[in-house]
């Protein structure tokens, strides 16, 4: 027969898992819309418009993520007991949410920035292979920045998936 406390541990995992597998399929479809306006809009003013709303998106949906998760885990847990494992939880998910709000800020201005370097080679282009040379530039450097922010999002997604581990087991290995 389980621990009380351990089955408490492993079915708020269970519930960390879906949470974490529901914001990072909110957060691939939030990526994939706004690559899909950058690429597809017609003018500056919709792709600005969508990296800001994807930002808006993103806060809200992770925000209401971990939310939803620290509520249904709060609702599993003796608080009594537990108070300090669950402050340690919410510090994991905070320090998650930060670099998770950082990373998005720095993806909007590296939009905004490509979109200013641009517009700036649309005035200065003289005809049209100046224009074709540099959207070519603008969009290979777009793909590479956007493989970063993709790489330190991941990396992110690693750290918090590593930090809730360590700790579930260390809570599984206090209940022992």
């Amino acid at each position: 027969m389980q621990n009380d406390v351990i089955k408490q541990w492993t079915e708020m995992s269970k519930v960390a898992v879906d949470a974490l597998q529901q914001m990072t399929s909110a957060n691939a479809e939030a990526m994939s819309q706004l690559i899909h306006n950058q690429f597809n809009s017609k003018n500056l003013g919709d792709v600005i418009k969508a990296a800001v709303e994807s930002a808006k998106e993103f806060r809200e949906i992770n925000t209401q993520a971990f939310n939803t998760l620290l509520q249904k885990q709060l609702g599993m847990v003796n608080l009594n007991s537990s108070a300090d494992s669950v402050k340690e939880l919410g510090e994991i998910g905070n320090n998650a949410m930060t670099k998770f709000v950082e990373q998005q800020t720095a993806l909007l201005n590296t939009y905004v920035e490509t979109n200013r370097i641009y517009l700036d080679a649309i005035k200065d282009a003289k005809n049209p292979q100046d224009l074709v040379a540099a959207q070519t530039k603008m969009f290979t450097e777009l793909q590479a920045q956007m493989k970063s922010h993709t790489m330190q999002t991941l990396t992110t997604l690693e750290a918090l998936k590593s930090a809730i581990s360590t700790w579930s087991s260390t809570m599984q290995n206090n209940a022992k």
